[in-house]
């Protein structure tokens, strides 16, 4: 399996150019995902699937994310310290996994993106029980 790393809401960047360096560095191939693919599913979008003629969907991403696809053994460690070293953040991030992989990427947006508010919320609600 090639592993590759989805970038929305980067290309052109110097955040995307510097993650583009990290991630060919660690044998990622890199693909900045356009707008109007944005309804496709992720396994289109890695390449696992043909993509049909008719299967432009709209869908939308509003901030930055990055999905990764890779094989169990490639070490993610290296690939998020190398980010953390070269002061690349993108707080939406995530790996593709059988359950996902049928997903469109604005689906996907959706779903990390209430996770993400969930965490917010559960980290406020500690703080405050620790504030009493």
């Amino acid at each position: 399996m090639e592993a590759k790393l989805l970038c929305f809401n980067l290309a052109g960047t110097e955040k995307g150019e510097k993650l583009e360096r990290i991630f060919t560095f660690l044998g990622y191939q890199v693909v900045y995902v356009e707008k109007e693919k944005y309804g496709q599913t992720l396994e289109r979008l890695i390449g696992l699937a043909e993509v049909e003629e008719s299967s432009t969907i709209n869908g939308d991403i509003s901030e930055e994310m990055l999905v990764i696809h890779a094989s169990p053994e490639m070490d993610l460690d290296q690939a998020l310290f190398l980010m953390k070293e070269e002061g690349v953040q993108v707080a939406l991030k995530a790996m593709t996994t059988p359950n996902n992989l049928s997903w469109t990427a604005a689906e996907l947006f959706q779903e990390i993106s209430k996770e993400r508010e969930m965490i917010k919320q559960m980290n406020a609600n500690r703080k405050g029980k620790k504030e009493e």
